[in-house]
């Protein structure tokens, strides 16, 4: 959870803009950009891109652990040269999921529990976007509605959490957690010996 205080700290910081500039900005100039706007967009923008980097670090944080490994909260920030491929794979997600809102929230329902694995496969196993979502998709189409079930409870505790200032320390890393562990189950581990850690 220590690893999640930086999206905490600025998440935190939006929340609390948010809440108080209707109340102390009232300018007449609808073109005007105040210095708290700013810092409230700013504080958005870093936030979602740091719980994006978190959720892909931590996920493989989690599948470490699993396995027996020790890990450092700095990992929840380090993509291992898969930044690239998470981030064309996060997009094409995405837009998967706009589409899916064109068939109501079963849709985005229907998309979030296919691609749930793409961000294991892509930090565990160094897989293209492409590769990633394609191979998520045949992973779970047998057991769709499971994933969909899965893909709800998940987003909207993820969802309930972010809403909270602190709920994000929570919440992440049981996201994470839950990718991890959904990963080992179509990917058991083969060696159950983990190799030596440097330093430990």
């Amino acid at each position: 959870m220590v690893a999640t205080l930086p999206v905490v700290v600025f998440g935190g910081i939006s929340t609390i803009l948010g809440f108080v500039m209707p109340f102390i900005e009232q300018s007449s100039d609808p073109f005007s950009i105040s210095p708290l706007t700013i810092i409230y967009y700013l504080s958005s923008l870093i936030s979602g891109i740091l719980s994006w980097m978190a959720l892909g670090g931590m996920t493989r944080m989690a599948v470490r652990r699993m396995d027996g490994f020790a890990i450092r909260p700095s990992e929840a920030y380090q993509l291992h040269g898969n930044g690239w491929n998470y981030f064309f794979a996060s997009v094409m997600v995405g837009l998967l999921a706009t589409l899916g809102v064109c068939f109501f929230c079963v849709g985005v329902l229907i998309v979030g529990g296919l691609t749930l694995l793409y961000i294991p496969l892509i930090m565990l196993e160094r897989a293209s976007a492409v590769e990633a979502i394609s191979r998520s998709i045949d992973l779970i189409k047998p057991h769709l509605w499971p994933a969909v079930a899965l893909a709800f409870v998940v987003g909207l505790v993820y969802a309930l959490g972010s809403g909270v200032i602190v709920g994000t320390m929570v919440t992440l890393p049981a996201y994470a957690i839950t990718l991890g562990m959904l990963y080992r189950e179509f990917f058991p581990r083969s060696n159950p010996e983990p190799a030596p850690v440097p330093g430990y």
